[in-house]
């Protein structure tokens, strides 16, 4: 406050003057002061010109004159001063804040430092790649994978598996005094088979293990020189560290792990974030496949201990109903109306595992890294085989291809012969029936494919031009304006043999399906094939199937 006391002292200075020289104010105050100023203002004018005639004003005049001129002064140089604190008061602020933003720019700065080099110190010893942590491995062998920057046509590989006692469920530190509650048959490091490759098999084709028993195991890998020899001591070989411990378990069968964990491995792939399987914005698997899925698995599916999983149409029933209900109250939050169906000690858990690559998901199967895949994918027999094989179709579709509207050609042929770019999603079937196309006579010197690796990637290069057509399900077409299907792809031959080789789908239909992988048809191997059969067969189901329709806009 005490900043202002000048300028309120002028302020009080300037009126006080005015007032004591001015005895016409002590008079009706409004009135003269107009009187005042059509007085004084004429004279102010001449006095400018250097004209002034005193008879028309007084030396008070001048002074009230004056003491309003100090006051105008006073409140111009007040505002001011009030402008530059709060300038001021702002930038001490400011200055504050932005002190604790490069104090905490500092911070973060000496964290990814520290990061940096605990990464460093990483990149100095082997990086286990495969299996990932905490893998289940059906079978009775794995593949192990690792990276080392280090690696080098001199470097060898030592490799450690230890298998979990029934004793313990403690994973190990290191091997050394701890030994005694791990398989000793299996603690012994033995050398890679394949160390160009960073990779090796184990059990290794040595020794007397041929195959792995059910259990969880722990392995780590060292590198260590080209010429070590067997029996010579690991410390004087090794030219690294040993890894970190990894994990996987390995279950016999299918069935076996289904009810060791009470959980189901669906496989989806959300890259192609359509109606069918997308994540929705708090980070949850959402879609048509999805709900499906996880109705089966969670509310029609029962845990058994000799089959593995069981069909229980009763429970099923009340899963669709329950869900169908909580849909049609203008809905309620989608989860927790999937979450309605869950209750029954017998209930399996479904798991989710979102796979980045559509190619992958077929070699995923065909390894028993997953159960099931559902999301979007065509039944085809060229797809069946290495234990994998599909369930009946549960939504049937129609492959289109798709042009801008304003594209002037009438059919597939003339668009050829000015010469077209046609894109389409990789590995899918449309993808095959494309390759197809390139053997008639009228298109291929005329037509080129160009793949994308979803379908975001390949609706956007339609949009800026990048092809000229694409070749993609009507599902997928559903949503996109502006575009056209152009008639004609029933009528080659290639279309023929897309259909009805089974190198390519070998159906009847186009026709969306669950693939499940099975214990190389074993009676306990198909028990989830056959029960997930009769859950898509089951009423229950197909009353699902419609309400799924209508909620995605999918009819």
């Amino acid at each position: 406050m005490w900043d202002y006391f000048p300028y309120l002292l002028l302020l009080f200075l300037g009126l006080l003057i005015g007032t004591i020289f001015s005895s016409r104010f002590k008079r009706a105050f409004p009135p003269r002061i107009m009187d005042w100023a059509h007085r004084v203002g004429p004279w102010t004018a001449r006095v400018w010109k250097s004209k002034a005639a005193t008879e028309d004003a007084t030396f008070r005049d001048l002074l009230v004159l004056a003491g309003f001129f100090v006051t105008a002064l006073t409140i111009f140089f007040g505002l001011r001063e009030t402008r530059i604190q709060a300038t001021r008061d702002y930038l001490e602020i400011e200055s504050r804040r932005l002190h604790e933003v490069v104090a905490a720019q500092q911070q973060q700065i000496h964290e990814h430092l520290d990061t940096i080099k605990t990464l460093e110190a990483e990149q100095q010893v082997p990086q286990l790649k495969k299996p990932t942590r905490d893998a289940q491995i059906i079978g009775q062998h794995v593949d192990l994978e690792w990276e080392y920057k280090g690696h080098n046509e001199f470097t060898n590989y030592m490799i450690q598996v230890v298998r979990l006692s029934d004793r313990t469920q403690s994973p190990p530190q290191a091997i050394g005094s701890s030994e005694s509650e791990f398989d000793q048959s299996m603690s012994e490091p033995f050398p890679a088979t394949d160390p160009g490759g960073k990779r090796s098999r184990f059990p290794p084709e040595i020794g007397g293990l041929r195959s792995l028993p059910a259990g969880t195991y722990y392995w780590r890998v060292v590198p260590v020189d080209f010429s070590i020899t067997p029996g010579e001591d690991l410390n004087r070989s090794k030219i690294a560290d040993w890894s970190a411990f990894s994990s996987f378990t390995v279950y016999p069968t299918i069935k076996q792990r289904i009810v060791a964990t009470h959980k189901v491995l669906v496989g989806t792939n959300f890259v192609q974030d359509t109606a069918f399987s997308r994540r929705a914005k708090n980070g949850e698997a959402e879609g048509f496949d999805m709900d499906l899925i996880r109705v089966i698995v969670e509310g029609c599916l029962d845990r058994d201990e000799q089959k593995g999983v069981a069909y229980n149409e009763t429970r099923c029933k009340n899963a669709v109903d329950k869900y169908i209900v909580n849909y049609e109250k203008s809905p309620p939050n989608k989860f927790e109306r999937i979450a309605s169906v869950l209750g029954d000690p017998k209930q399996l858990k479904l798991e989710i595992r979102p796979i980045a690559d559509w190619k992958e998901w077929l070699g995923m199967l065909q390894r028993k890294e997953i159960d099931m895949f559902i999301g979007s994918a065509t039944r085809a027999k060229s797809r069946e085989r290495g234990d994998v094989e599909f369930t009946p179709g549960y939504y049937k579709y129609d492959t289109v291809m798709l042009v801008k509207e304003n594209e002037p050609a009438p059919d597939i042929a003339a668009l050829a012969r000015k010469g077209m770019k046609v894109g389409v999603i990789e590995g899918t079937t449309n993808h095959w029936l494309a390759n197809l196309l390139l053997s008639e006579v009228d298109l291929k010197a005329g037509m080129r494919i160009i793949p994308f690796n979803s379908f975001p990637a390949l609706d956007g290069a339609l949009d800026r031009g990048d092809v000229d057509a694409v070749i993609v399900d009507n599902t997928l077409a559903a949503g996109l304006t502006g575009l056209k299907e152009l008639h004609g792809l029933r009528s080659y031959p290639a279309w023929n043999k897309y259909m009805e080789n089974d190198q390519y789908i070998g159906y009847p239909a186009e026709e969306f399906a669950v693939a499940i992988a099975h214990d190389a048809r074993k009676d306990e191997g198909v028990a989830l094939l056959e029960q997930v059969k009769l859950a898509l067969q089951g009423d229950p189901i197909k009353k699902l199937l419609v309400t799924l329709k209508q909620e995605y806009h999918l009819e």
